[in-house]
């Protein structure tokens, strides 16, 4: 029995495309396309002719990703290309001498989705590793200065969580100030910043802190400055109560005492639009910290430089991290009653 015709195998292929996430195409001896189907002609920006050499082709649209092995591939023969788009393939190749002696049949399969469930598990056990080392170092730090420059550096390092710059503001009797303010404030600084770190290569945050501490002063003048200035008497906000849960903006945020994205477009009070006036930017992560169930602080992040969306993975973490970093602040806390008090006594006895 003869074999079927060329026209045969397309169609099958064709049909099989249609019904899956596939592209095919099928390359000659020279190098040169064949066919292609439909699915590969629409997604891949109609880069896959016939007539055309198939490695300018696939050049022309899917970027190979050196480095990064395919992990849900167990063909030798495979590897991962993503498109302009972001779009991750998954290229395999087989022989087809049925169509004609040295042609090759190369097919794309779309595992976007795949591979950004993989990305978002090492993502989210590199962010549990860092957890464990965020706590152990706040857990060791006594000094409240100490702490609140720890919980910067943790939201800012890449070792940590990432983002461009982080504020600390406190609260206390009504009002909430500014104390702390860490990473750049423009490009020119961010490039330098960042290259000086790359350039130490820290692999730890407590290596992050001690070249902190060692470098002395402000690390960062400019976004210190910004800190100090955001100065807020809350109840000229209707802070206060139960009530203050309904309160837009920030405020609202810090009554619900749970991590939010805050747009500068949102409605608000005085307080969002004075902060992000300062802040130069359009959202901000807040996150409140609680001390035996009282408001004792507030973070807030943002990602001025790189623009790198806040998403809801980062505010789950971000909650996580608050409610340690509120329990290293009532210890500090406690640890600076008890030097003060020990202080006093020493000055007492002096005296006597």
């Amino acid at each position: 029995m003869d074999p079927p015709p060329r026209e045969v195998y397309r169609a099958m292929l064709e049909g099989l495309c249609a019904r899956s996430r596939i592209a095919a195409v099928l390359v000659d001896p020279s190098g040169r396309i064949q066919w292609a189907s439909s699915f590969a002609g629409e997604d891949l920006a109609q880069a896959f002719d016939v007539g055309r050499s198939f490695v300018e082709a696939i050049d022309s649209v899917l970027r190979l990703e050196p480095g990064r092995t395919d992990a849900l591939s167990t063909e030798p023969q495979s590897e991962l290309r993503v498109s302009a788009k972001g779009v991750f393939y998954r290229h395999s190749l087989i022989p087809l001498e049925v169509a004609e002696p040295g042609s090759t049949l190369h097919w794309f399969l779309d595992v976007t989705h795949e591979k950004r469930l993989e990305e978002d598990f090492l993502h989210n056990l590199y962010q549990l590793k860092s957890m464990k080392e965020i706590v152990d170092i706040l857990y060791e730090s006594l000094s409240t200065p100490e702490v609140v420059y720890l919980c910067l550096i943790a939201v800012t390092a890449q070792v940590g969580f990432g983002f461009n710059r982080a504020f600390f503001l406190q609260v206390t009797g009504g009002r909430m100030r500014g104390r702390f303010g860490i990473g750049p404030s423009n490009h020119e600084e961010a490039n330098a910043i960042w290259s000086r770190l790359a350039a130490l290569n820290f692999r730890s945050l407590r290596e992050v802190y001690e070249d902190f501490t060692r470098s002395g002063g402000v690390p960062d003048p400019r976004t210190q400055e910004i800190a100090v200035r955001l100065d807020f008497e809350l109840k000229r906000f209707g802070w206060g109560g139960q009530a203050s849960q309904e309160l837009p903006g920030i405020l609202g945020v810090l009554a619900r005492g749970k991590p939010a994205r805050v747009h500068a477009s949102d409605p608000g009070s005085e307080v969002d639009r004075t902060l992000f006036s300062l802040l130069a930017t359009d959202v901000v992560a807040v996150v409140p910290l609680f001390v035996r169930g009282e408001l004792a602080g507030v973070i807030i992040a943002d990602n001025l430089i790189t623009r790198k969306p806040i998403t809801d993975v980062d505010l789950n973490v971000l909650k996580t991290f608050a409610g340690y970093a509120g329990v290293a602040l009532d210890r500090s806390h406690l640890y600076d009653e008890l030097r003060d008090h020990v202080a006093k006594l020493q000055s007492a006895n002096e005296t006597l």
